[in-house]
């Protein structure tokens, strides 16, 4: 299943990007299309990943992600994966990201 990011923003400062689907190196370009502006974007704050219906990541996603974090880094904004499945959690933690995202159950818990 291709990839969907739907984005909202709850507050001020705050992108919240829904993901549905894979994120692998067929949608990576189209994500990073989305996703950095928002990371480059100085008024954000928070960028928060929900992402309860993406039941798979890749080495490409995670370059995007990790391009993500580079930009949010010098202003100490802050990267959370919310309601994140436990296969993405897993691959999370074994490349070493997990100290770079926040992880939260729930959008409101990232908001908090």
């Amino acid at each position: 299943m291709a990839l969907t990011v739907t984005t909202e923003t709850p507050a001020e400062g705050v992108i919240v990007l829904r993901l549905s689907g894979r994120l692998d190196a067929a949608a990576m370009q189209d994500f990073e299309a989305i996703l950095l502006p928002h990371a480059e974007n100085s008024a954000i704050k928070r960028l928060i990943l929900e992402g309860a219906g993406m039941d798979y990541v890749a080495s490409a996603g995670l370059r995007s992600i990790l391009k993500a974090i580079k930009a949010l880094a010098p202003r100490k904004a802050k990267l959370y994966g919310a309601g994140l499945l436990p296969s993405v959690t897993a691959v999370l933690k074994m490349t070493g990201f997990l100290p770079f995202i926040e992880l939260r159950a729930t959008i409101e818990e990232c908001l908090a």
